[in-house]
């Protein structure tokens, strides 16, 4: 008889790809009518793991997230698409938090409750590709990255990853343990109507947590780009350009 997995997936809110951003001294913000939308990748590693749902080889499956308020949103997405229970830890403002922040609030809350844990490979807006590491590190778990395929025996997990000039690799791990999960290992299901229903009664577990940055305080990480006078104008009828631009780029050796 198999195992019954205890999953936890975690999901990020991301904004919508066609909103607006600006700098705040390095720091990026957004419009208070900015759409916010659930991470695409996250959506991939939720369908991984009800997947295993639909193999009859979960006990449950967990989803968390971290972030203000709106990302309630996000994990009632979760609940919709099949997950058991969501929980979010709240925190006010979500601008700061690096990934090491958000591992570590993860990781508390995780302990060493789950068989499990699934991330997307990355998130849409910052593309850090670090939260899922950072969670096995700090949970002394094994993990893999940019995963395409996996399946499941009673102690070991078979995974399948990417790797550069499409190439992957396969290798077994030890459970438990963390897995971020590519975009092209399932389409994520569209909710049941049921699944909505029942989503919309269901309550989301609130978590209090005091998240602080690795240093303490505020730094700039995003600069706009500086301005440079390197470009040449060409004057003249047009032959006259014709033979400048030939000269200038036989001249830096293009031509």
């Amino acid at each position: 008889m198999e195992n019954k997995f205890r999953i936890l997936v975690c999901v990020k809110q991301v904004p919508d790809a066609n909103a607006l951003v600006y700098l705040n001294d390095g720091i990026p913000e957004y419009d208070e009518k900015t759409v916010y939308v659930i991470n695409r990748y996250d959506e991939y590693a939720l369908e991984e793991a009800l997947q295993l749902k639909d193999c009859g080889l979960t006990s449950y499956i967990h989803a968390v997230s971290v972030g203000p308020h709106r990302v309630q949103k996000a994990l009632r997405r979760s609940l919709e698409m099949g997950v058991d229970e969501a929980f979010c830890i709240q925190s006010d403002d979500d601008r700061l938090h690096n990934p090491y922040v958000i591992a570590q609030a993860i990781t508390q809350f995780a302990q060493q409750n789950y068989d499990i844990i699934f991330t997307g490979v990355m998130s849409e807006d910052a593309m850090n590709q670090q939260t899922g590491q950072l969670i096995a590190a700090m949970l002394g778990y094994k993990h893999a990255t940019g995963v395409t395929e996996l399946s499941l025996n009673n102690t070991t997990i078979t995974i399948t990853r990417e790797l550069d000039a499409q190439e992957s690799q396969m290798y077994e791990l030890p459970i438990p343990c963390v897995i971020s999960v590519q975009s092209s290992i399932h389409k994520p299901r569209y909710p049941s109507l049921s699944n909505v229903l029942r989503a919309r009664k269901q309550e989301i577990a609130i978590i209090k947590h005091d998240l602080i940055t690795s240093t303490g305080k505020t730094k700039s990480y995003f600069t706009m780009p500086q301005k440079t006078t390197q470009c040449q104008f060409i004057e003249g009828s047009i032959s006259q350009k014709v033979t400048e631009l030939y000269t200038i780029l036989h001249k830096n050796a293009v031509l």
